[in-house]
């Protein structure tokens, strides 16, 4: 996935489970330049780590085909890393280690 732009890093966002499972959607400040490839290596490898924060915010577990909205206010702009850690309810593994992370830009 292509990093996208958010263009505000602060406002009402509505989140829409479209699968047949809970997710949830942590967010955590990237360092500039992150890729989700960069994600991914780190996840795959305990490579060096794209994250600019040790803490996470975000939106809890969302029932499959349900609806939130996550308010953020005041989010500097900067990259960040969505990420479901969720575990698969097959394999266990958390949704994130499975490549369910996306890289966006709030502006």
């Amino acid at each position: 996935m292509a990093d996208e732009t958010v263009s505000s890093a602060s406002g009402t966002f509505r989140i829409v489970n479209r699968s047949d499972e809970i997710h949830e959607m942590a967010v955590r400040k990237a360092i500039h330049g992150t890729t989700d490839a960069d994600v991914q290596r780190f996840f795959d490898s305990g490579g060096t780590s794209p994250f600019a924060e040790p803490s996470l915010r975000g939106l809890g577990a969302v029932s499959p085909g349900r609806i939130a909205y996550l308010r953020i206010d005041r989010l500097p702009a900067a990259s960040y890393v969505l990420l479901c850690f969720v575990p698969d309810d097959q394999s266990g593994i958390p949704h994130a280690l499975d490549g369910m992370h996306k890289v966006v830009t709030a502006r």
